[in-house]
């Protein structure tokens, strides 16, 4: 004997093998650990004999051929296997648009060689033990389907374990999606429905550049600074229909800025060199003041950006500038001021 079709069985016997070899002769004999296996075919040129595959224990067993010329013994040649079995499939019900993440347990599952979800094939899984695979969902049509496994040691099916349902529809149209950043938060002017019966929940898909947080409950919306962010609206899955979402994206524009400045010392003498306004700007924002030149005009002025002190060298006006600085809330904002 010098090949064998194939190096596995099931311990409960019945698949068939192909020995191919020379000189087998009409009527060879042929065990398989230690049993009578049956010959199903020997080709006339008594080179191939093909067999039954005898029950056997599980682990490596002979395989041996007596012939007219002598007995052949192959050591170890083929390796009975236990046949799967099936318990359980976790979770019992998902999408038709597939993507569900499932768990399979039973026993012998580490030497899955295929497995079908109904009648499709998947073609990826995770083997996490000797009695657990996981593996996603393909895309199906409604209702119930069998989960199937074959290994060496047999096909094996779990009837009616899985139902696909249909995904629901969620609808979510607020019109007030653009916001300025200084409110903090926004409750949306409409909340998001579904054609199922799934409970509607709100979730963050994106945190963006406003790091938005979301009230899961009434979607409400805060945040801490101007930006964008995603929200997502969620129906949750039901005996009857699949999870459903959709999304909602918010902006948050920087708010404005006003700053008020109205010094009342702003006509003195040049001989004075300087003058301090008696008024520092303020705004209704947060942004921190600061002054500048806008134009030093005749006056030639420079101007302390802390303080706001106006120094000049000769008379005449110029404009000095008071300026509230952007925050994550705020715009930038600078009204001028003339000085002599």
């Amino acid at each position: 004997m010098t090949k064998i079709s194939t190096t596995s069985a099931p311990t409960s016997g019945g698949s068939e093998i192909l020995l191919t070899g020379s000189n087998i002769g009409w009527n060879p004999i042929v065990t398989i650990g230690g049993v009578q296996a049956t010959v199903t075919f020997i080709d006339s040129e008594l080179r191939n004999v093909r067999v039954v595959v005898p029950s056997g224990t599980e682990g490596p067993a002979d395989i041996m051929v007596s012939t007219p010329g002598g007995l052949f013994t192959m050591n170890s040649a083929i390796t009975y296997y236990s046949a799967p079995t099936l318990s359980s499939l976790s979770p019992v019900r998902g999408s038709t648009t597939g993507s569900t993440l499932l768990t399979l347990t039973g026993t012998h599952l580490d030497q899955v060689s295929e497995l079908w979800l109904g009648e499709t094939a998947v073609i990826t899984w995770n083997s996490e033990s000797s009695n657990e695979i996981s593996f996603l969902s393909p895309p199906g049509n409604a209702g119930s389907n069998s989960v199937s496994v074959r290994t060496p040691g047999g096909l094996q099916t779990l009837n009616s374990a899985y139902e696909y349902i249909t995904p629901q529809t969620v609808a979510w149209a607020p019109t007030n999606t653009t916001v300025m950043a200084d409110s903090g938060s926004v409750t949306p002017n409409a909340s998001a429905s579904s054609d199922g019966d799934g409970s509607i929940s709100y979730s963050v898909n994106d945190a963006g550049t406003a790091a938005c947080t979301v009230d899961g409950a009434t979607g409400q919306v805060s945040f801490s600074s101007a930006g964008s962010c995603v929200i997502q609206a969620t129906a949750a899955q039901t005996d009857t229909y699949a999870q459903g979402s959709t999304t909602v994206t918010f902006t948050i524009n920087l708010s404005p800025q006003t700053v008020a400045w109205a010094p009342t010392n702003k006509t003195f003498p040049a001989y004075a060199g300087s003058v301090t306004p008696n008024a520092s700007a303020s705004s209704d924002g947060d942004g921190s003041i600061s002054y500048s030149v806008n134009d030093a005009g005749t006056a030639a002025c420079t101007v302390d950006g802390a303080t706001g002190q106006v120094s000049f060298s000769s008379a005449g006006s110029c404009v000095i500038q008071a300026t509230a600085a952007q925050t994550d809330t705020y715009a930038q904002e600078a009204p001028p001021l003339h000085s002599p």
